[in-house]
């Protein structure tokens, strides 16, 4: 017969637990789960992982080799059944014009073109051996996907706003500086952490929040905050990565479910695949996502048309807004996005201020001043025109060398084509 404890022993254990999840449970605003706060301490053997992934990495680079394909990757939303978007004849896109389009994407050697006008795919081509259900690599186009998955938590109630501070979730940083910086500073790049820049050892912890098995405790951990919260622009992954680390601990879901229930499902799009820190670990939200083209082109049909999906408001006009609208830090951006109002020859995801023939080349201003663009590595971009109700899309790895991939050219190109169209 077991041994009872006694009521007095029981009440003792449970104070004891009581006072444990004091000191080592934080439960978030708006969340059923305790976080736990994480140590930032690493064994031996995942220290010794990260050195020979970032060893893999270097010789990658030396071999020009692909450095896209990742050795924990999973697949996820797998049984979705995707919803395609209307397919249609141009309303006013010439098919000339249409045809130069295609051969540009096709020189610059791309996976995928598509052309969306007035709510139907009008034109869509694949190259080489993409098809519509291939895989594209995101890249930074992960970064427009996180912006929209961090406003559904919002409009779920389990982000309160743009303005929360991020400490709120990343526990660990209570009672510090970066306890000021706020979802907004995430989103728009202003959290005053480290820019991103080269890194040549492995002690560099740009190498180490990218490559780490755990390297979101890298991130929150040993990722230094140089300037003020909210201050200063600067491009850095690591911003884009606490998306999931957020979106986990404020829902109590890991970020690539949270993105099948409240992305995938929502808007139809077919299921993909993303890179895990380790085996069963956190997904990456700043890069290293995989989905079918069309999904891409869907994330632009929704800032297109303001949040709005088949009729009904799924994330709010206020949130777009927010989204497409420059800080004072970086006229040329908003989250995770650009804005085509002002010109440079040559605008680079940097601060503004330290770009020196770097970043997406521009042969000329846009003619459409209201151009939103989603611009990742690679020139894989799309270009939002709301006054022409127009979506241009080309997906794929960087330009073959001697091919200088111009940003004006497409949305110029029908811009015009379209005034002359008019006249």
């Amino acid at each position: 017969m077991p041994k009872l404890i006694s009521w007095s022993r029981f009440v003792v254990i449970i104070a004891l637990f009581a006072a444990l999840c004091v000191t080592a449970c934080i439960k978030p605003k708006n969340s059923s789960q305790e976080i736990v706060p994480t140590t930032g301490e690493f064994s031996e053997a995942e220290e010794a992982f990260y050195l020979k992934r970032y060893e893999t990495l270097v010789q990658a680079f030396k071999a020009e080799a692909d450095t896209t394909t990742y050795d924990t990757e999973i697949k996820f939303g797998e049984t979705l059944t995707p919803r395609a978007l209307k397919r249609g004849k141009p309303v006013t896109l010439k098919s000339e014009v249409l045809g130069e389009l295609v051969d540009y994407a096709q020189a610059a050697g791309s996976d995928s073109f598509i052309a969306y006008e007035d709510g139907r795919v009008v034109s869509e081509h694949y190259f080489g051996d993409v098809n519509k259900q291939s895989f594209i690599n995101s890249k930074s186009l992960a970064k427009p996907l996180g912006v929209i998955a961090m406003g559904r938590a919002i409009e779920a109630g389990y982000v309160d706003n743009l303005d929360q501070s991020v400490a709120d979730f990343i526990v660990e940083w209570q009672g510090t500086g970066k306890a000021n910086i706020t979802i907004n500073h995430v989103l728009s790049m202003r959290t005053g952490l480290l820019p991103q820049g080269a890194a040549f050892k492995p002690d560099n912890v740009l190498n180490r929040a990218y490559l780490h098995p755990r390297h979101d405790e890298v991130i929150i951990h040993e990722y230094p905050l140089i300037n003020i919260p909210g201050e200063r622009y600067d491009y850095s992954n690591a911003n884009s990565e606490l998306v999931s680390v957020i979106i986990a601990r404020a829902t109590g879901m890991p970020y690539q479910d949270w993105l099948v229930e409240q992305v995938l499902k929502p808007l139809g799009m077919a299921g993909g695949k993303v890179w895990l820190n380790r085996e069963g670990g956190v997904a990456h939200s700043g890069c290293c996502i995989g989905l079918p083209s069309e999904s891409y082109l869907k994330l632009a049909v929704l800032i297109l048309n303001k949040g709005q999906w088949d009729g009904e408001a799924y994330l709010s006009a206020d949130y777009i807004t927010k989204v497409t609208t420059p800080s004072a830090q970086n006229k040329y951006a908003g989250m995770a996005l650009y804005v085509g109002s002002h010109y440079k020859k040559y605008r680079g995801a940097a601060n503004p201020d330290l770009d020196v023939l770097n970043g997406s080349f521009h042969s000329e201003p846009y003619v459409d001043k209201d151009l939103l663009l989603f611009d990742g590595n690679g020139s894989q971009v799309a270009y939002i025109m709301p006054s022409r109700n127009i979506i241009l899309m080309r997906l794929g790895s960087t330009p073959a060398k001697g091919f200088k991939w111009d940003n004006a050219f497409m949305p110029n190109l029908v811009a015009r084509s379209l005034e002359e169209w008019r006249l």
